[in-house]
């Protein structure tokens, strides 16, 4: 789109901007933030066709919006994907701290077997995921890492040897835990306000459960 004085303005997909262009010099001005992450389009309206128009996505399927932020060696650094259902490939070893931190329309998740780490608070906030899968060789869950869950019914442990960190799952909507015997670290208040857990099996292994 372009204003009466020539100046263009140009949506930036996944940046949340709009890029306002001097088409004579052709060199940016300035960026007008707007509150979305993908802005798809803009126009002027109104009256005296002064008033600027944002179009915008907040919500895409993961087929259309793949926006995993991934190294070469292994790392997943950050998710920008609304999708309600995410399958993360295969190589990735470690899942960055708040790498998925507060997306609210992430329902499920499919982990791969060659992830090792879960970071920091990695999935806190993610209040509509519904079950978490943690695969064979998977040995840490960070702190606060599946923190205000609230919706996450269902854990399954995979690895042994795990370590849960401090505050890992607090106030999420597991009912019911099992650790195994064999894990021997359980980080502080890991499983605090948990106000719907009924069932909890603590493995031999956790000799001092800390609050």
């Amino acid at each position: 789109t372009i204003d009466q004085n020539d100046r263009l303005y140009a949506a930036c997909w996944g940046r949340g901007h709009i890029a306002v262009v001097d088409t004579k010099s052709m060199t940016i001005e300035r960026y007008i933030e707007i509150p979305a992450k993908i802005p798809t389009s803009c126009g002027f309206a109104g009256e005296n066709m002064d008033k600027l128009v944002k179009g915008m996505v907040r919500d895409l399927p993961a087929v259309t919006m793949d926006r995993l932020t991934t190294t070469a060696d292994g790392m997943l650094l950050k998710c920008e994907d609304n999708g309600r259902n995410i399958a993360v490939d295969e190589g990735i070893v470690d899942i960055c701290n708040e790498a998925f931190k507060g997306r609210r329309a992430l329902h499920n998740i499919k982990l791969p077997d060659t992830l090792e780490n879960i970071g920091i608070e990695s999935f806190r906030g993610c209040t509509n995921l519904e079950e978490m899968d943690i695969p064979e060789n998977t040995r840490r869950i960070g702190e606060s890492a599946f923190r205000d869950c609230t919706n996450m019914k269902r854990l399954a442990i995979r690895n042994n040897c795990i370590k849960i960190g401090e505050r890992a799952f607090e106030n999420s909507g597991l009912t019911s835990v099992v650790i195994p015997d064999s894990v021997t670290t359980l980080g502080e208040a890991a499983f605090i306000y948990c106000s719907q857990l009924t069932s909890a099996k603590i493995g031999k292994g956790i000799h001092v459960i800390p609050t």
